[in-house]
């Protein structure tokens, strides 16, 4: 009976840090999909002085997110969006999306 008691104390514990483990790993799957996205739009437009995608949705290394690639100003600009897929762990703090932008800015904060 103590060998139970002691085996779920020690779950209880590690499920949660486990869980949080898994979130912040998706989080990451997410920001280098949406880092590497923005670096092959930005090399583009070094060449060729203009933004354009060949595609126009990426799926991350690890699939938990897609990428959108939206081109804006007539090539002038993008943004980019990380959708999360059905395929891990539930994050309610950054359940809905991520962006990033050419000047950098990422929202929402609490997924950065």
């Amino acid at each position: 009976m103590i060998v139970l008691l002691i085996v779920a104390i020690l779950a209880a514990i590690a499920y949660p840090a486990y869980t949080g483990y898994l979130r912040s790993a998706q989080r990451a799957d997410a920001q280098a999909a949406l880092m590497n996205a923005a670096q092959r739009l930005e090399r583009r437009y070094t060449a060729a002085g203009e933004y354009s995608a060949a595609q126009t949705t990426i799926a991350s290394e690890q699939g938990y997110w897609t990428v959108k690639v939206d081109i804006t100003d007539s090539g002038q600009s993008y943004f980019l969006t990380a959708q999360k897929t059905d395929k891990g762990v539930t994050d309610a703090t950054c359940s809905g999306s991520m962006t990033l932008d050419p000047q950098g800015r990422r929202e929402p904060d609490s997924c950065w």
